[in-house]
């Protein structure tokens, strides 16, 4: 059956042609920096889930559906983000990179963090997602304590956000994740998401990188 994908039968000239294999995600989530280093145990068991299925946060600038994190901070430090990917977080390829940065995505970035609406998220300008999923990760207990504990410059009321304006389209929390960030529970919102059974994931979309715009 295999072999079907590949080749088609001889033609009337007797010749065999080859088509190409069909476009996997197996190819796109080999893009994914996975939160271990390779040499290790932990990392070869990483990235051979990651590469399993394919990241919620899709690949970059492909159309099949709006992605979003369910939480958004303008800024994170190269410190906090090392921190981040060595407790089990995963840090995506470039989004929206042929939007780059201009006046008109700039405008729209600053009017979506100021609560008000916008047309959607497609001018949006380049962006990364810091991703903490319970699916490639060998010690999902370890990320849980990460998120419920740390102390981290970015998880703070005023930098780590969901922003209420129309059309920027941010993922929906898990009730239990719901009910902490309604009473500014920073810390148990993340880990109450990352543990949702149903969403088993967190995800946090990010615009700078120690303070320099997301190339």
């Amino acid at each position: 059956m295999a072999k079907r994908h590949q080749e088609v039968g001889a033609s009337r000239f007797g010749e065999r042609r080859r088509l190409p294999a069909p476009v996997s995600w197996l190819v796109l989530a080999q893009d994914v920096q996975a939160p271990y280093p390779a040499s290790t145990e932990l990392g070869k068991h990483a990235a051979v889930t990651q590469r399993s299925a394919p990241p919620d946060w899709g690949a970059p600038d492909i159309r099949r559906r709006a992605v979003s994190g369910h939480f958004i901070v303008s800024n994170i430090s190269q410190a906090d983000l090392d921190e981040a990917r060595t407790n089990g977080g995963t840090w995506s390829v470039l989004q929206h990179a042929n939007i780059g940065w201009n006046a008109a995505s700039r405008a729209l970035l600053s009017k979506a963090l100021n609560n008000q609406a916008i047309p959607n998220r497609e001018g949006l300008p380049p962006h990364r997602y810091l991703d903490f999923a319970q699916a490639g990760n060998p010690n999902k207990d370890k990320t849980a304590q990460f998120l419920r504990t740390t102390k981290a410059s970015w998880v703070d009321p005023n930098r780590l956000r969901r922003p209420t304006g129309a059309g920027l389209g941010l993922k929906q929390l898990c009730k239990k994740a719901q009910d902490a960030w309604a009473q500014n529970k920073l810390n148990e919102a993340l880990a109450e998401q990352f543990l949702d059974q149903q969403g088993a994931r967190v995800t946090i979309e990010i615009y700078h990188l120690g303070g320099h715009e997301m190339t």
